[in-house]
């Protein structure tokens, strides 16, 4: 216990004979306590500590990229302006998704944190009022309350602005100039990050030095049902920022205004937090005649500046998991459904050389591997040079080798029935090559009259054309033979496809490229990212449980008188285990409900940015993927997860029963 001189004159450090001594001697029992509190309450420490390191890197590592990247002759610029002398290029939308998550990163540390240091300020309320009472000035207790969360902000933000600095100067060799720029920008975040952290523990400090020191002694908890009237209110703001956020943050993303799409961010983060303090405010007002639903309901509206902080902080981390897999998983499935095909799956395309110069030569070698069902030739229409530029539809999109498979490597497809069929495009194809017609993958192309016009080497044709959705797996274009002699094409058979009776597999690629230097088909892409899914939504749940912690811990300390009534009257400890999981329920429950939305959104947030790129061209959105497994664990399984935690690492007796004991 640290024992303090009652004299004004002691505090204030007046018999100090330097300034500098003065200076010590005022903030010699600010460290004491300081140290005191750091020791008692370790695990709260190291939360502060940890949150607060990574936000600084994140918000860092942000800050570092766009400052290399808005310096003029340096080694890393976004891929927009990227320029043959680049060594890195930064994609302009990760920029701005990186943007975001620093913002929420920043957020989700101010909400945590705040409730870390209200713990030790509702331990301390009586000692700082013993020490206003015995003359300490408002400065003295600015300083107690101050020191220790300056401290453990420092040293957390300095642990991730070395982290940010590290990543950020080790993605390409940094210029002087560079350096120059990065350091001081990392610099600031440093002490941004502890400023507001100072801030986050000095806001609930201001009621204890309003208070006079009498009433602060009795250190009565300041807590009381939310008027309707101010619930009104809290849920209009709520519904008006998130109304106003939310439009604001995709018009930047698709923009890719980093500013909009930032404030649109924080103001619709906003909007849901006063939606939860709103709602959390009405929970009290729930009839119920179950007693510890009734008592958690009711604690949670009185005291929402406890419950408030740990559900949004738990709501910002979901958020987080939930974006990251549901990007994640939506790219994959845009990749897997993109693929484009080089034969029908299960089959190979093989291209003739100087060992296979003919489809009898090709079946021979095909028939030793094993049983071939068909050996479909393949005809493109081949100009002047090696390869065939053609312009297809009235808006004349070129097509290029990057826009189709290995199958046009050489020019665009010249219909047979015989290749029709292979590629399974439908008997309504083979009937419109027989008939003379091109085959096109969508309307687009088309002309009012249903015929496309065709450019290549100087020449044109309009002809009639059969839209065939699924060619584009293979072509943007099959042409008939006549009309490729018309845009002075020549047909060529260059190889064939080779299908087996029973499909190749990954087993037979190594096979099939060494007998016939061919290309086995397997499909799109696949992923298994499941492993990957779970470890984000386990990290987030791991948050979760630290925060409900840092709560419970709080509940607890609040409700001794409420803990004691119980012992009294004789309620077992299974009953009090019961309200403290409810509690941790209640706040793992309602982040899950906000953050699994927040999620989502986050993630079609983040799609659009990707997506609408000024230096690419827009190319549609797929539907999101909402991996199923992962979001039911979190919707269904958190809250249990964390409420049975909860229950088992409740404190069940009064500081009074345990001395007795």
């Amino acid at each position: 216990m640290v024992t303090v001189d009652a004299r004004p004159v002691q505090l204030q450090g007046d018999a100090s004979p330097t300034s500098v001594s003065r200076v010590l001697a005022r903030w010699r029992l600010a460290v004491l306590l300081g140290r005191r509190d750091v020791r008692a309450h370790r695990v709260r420490t190291a939360l502060v500590v940890l949150s607060v390191a990574i936000a600084t890197a994140v918000v860092g590592f942000t800050a570092s990229t766009v400052a290399r990247v808005t310096t003029p002759g340096g080694s890393v610029t976004l891929t927009s302006a990227a320029d043959l002398n680049t060594q890195v290029s930064v994609d302009d939308a990760t920029v701005a998704i990186l943007t975001a998550v620093g913002a929420l990163a920043l957020l989700q540390t101010l909400v945590l944190v705040a409730p870390a240091f209200l713990i030790s300020l509702r331990r301390r309320t009586r000692e700082l009022g013993v020490l206003a009472a015995t003359g300490a000035r408002p400065a003295d207790i600015r300083r107690i309350v101050l020191g220790p969360a300056v401290v453990t902000a420092t040293f957390g933000a300095g642990i991730g602005g070395v982290a940010a600095l590290t990543l950020g100067l080790l993605m390409a060799p940094p210029t002087l100039q560079e350096i120059a720029a990065v350091v001081p920008t990392v610099g600031a975040v440093v002490a941004l990050n502890v400023l507001l952290c100072a801030l986050v523990a000095w806001v609930p400090a201001r009621r204890v030095l309003r208070e006079s020191p009498t009433a602060a002694l009795r250190a009565a908890p300041a807590t009381a049902a939310p008027a309707p009237g101010r619930l009104l209110v809290w849920a209009t703001l709520g519904v008006t920022l998130l109304a106003g956020g939310v439009p604001l943050a995709f018009a930047g993303a698709r923009s890719q205004t980093v500013s909009a799409m930032v404030t649109g961010v924080v103001l619709a983060e906003a909007g849901l937090l006063g939606l939860v303090g709103a709602a959390l405010g009405a929970l009290g007002r729930v009839p119920l005649r179950n007693v510890v639903t009734a008592y958690v309901l009711r604690d949670a509206a009185r005291s929402r500046t406890r419950v408030l902080p740990a559900v949004a902080a738990a709501a910002v981390m979901i958020a987080g998991a939930v974006a990251a897999l549901t990007y994640s998983a939506t790219q994959h499935a845009d990749e897997a459904a993109r693929h484009r095909l080089v034969a029908p799956i299960g089959s190979a395309l093989v291209l003739f050389d100087d060992t296979v110069e003919s489809v009898d030569d090709l079946r021979t070698a095909a028939q030793a591997l094993r049983d071939i069902r068909d050996v479909v030739p393949l005809t493109v229409a081949i100009g002047a040079e090696d390869f065939t530029h053609i312009e297809v539809g009235p808006s004349g999109p070129a097509f290029v080798d990057a826009d189709g498979s290995a199958l046009t490597m050489y020019g665009p497809l010249v219909g047979t029935p015989e290749l029709v069929t292979a590629l399974g495009l439908g008997a309504g194809a083979v009937d419109a090559v027989g008939d003379g017609s091109a085959l096109v993958p969508s309307r687009r192309v088309l002309g009012a009259d249903g015929t496309v016009a065709l450019r290549s080497q100087g020449r044109s044709t309009t002809v009639s054309a059969t839209v065939v959705p699924a060619l584009w797996r293979y072509a943007p274009v099959v042409l008939p033979q006549s009309v490729a002699e018309d845009l002075g094409l020549t047909a060529t058979t260059v190889g064939a496809l080779v299908i087996p009776e029973q499909r190749f597999g990954a087993g037979d690629v190594a096979q099939v490229q060494e007998a016939l230097n061919g290309q086995v088909e397997l499909g799109g892409p696949r992923f298994a990212d499941d492993g990957t899914d779970y470890a984000l939504i386990a990290a987030g749940a791991l948050a979760v449980l630290l925060v409900t912690w840092a709560m419970t811990a709080l509940a607890a300390h609040e409700a001794q008188s409420d803990l004691a009534t119980l012992e009294a009257v004789g309620a077992s400890p299974r009953t009090r285990r019961r309200l403290a999981g409810s509690q941790a329920g209640l706040v793992a429950a309602a982040g899950s409900l906000c953050g699994v939305p927040a999620g989502l959104a986050l993630g079609w947030l983040f799609l659009t940015a990707q997506r609408n790129q000024a230096y690419l061209e827009s190319n549609p959105l797929t539907a999101l993927a909402v991996p199923p497994g992962p979001i039911i664990a979190v919707l269904v399984g958190l809250p249990i997860v964390v409420g049975v935690a909860g229950a088992l690492t409740a404190r069940t007796t009064t500081t009074l029963t345990r001395r007795a004991e």
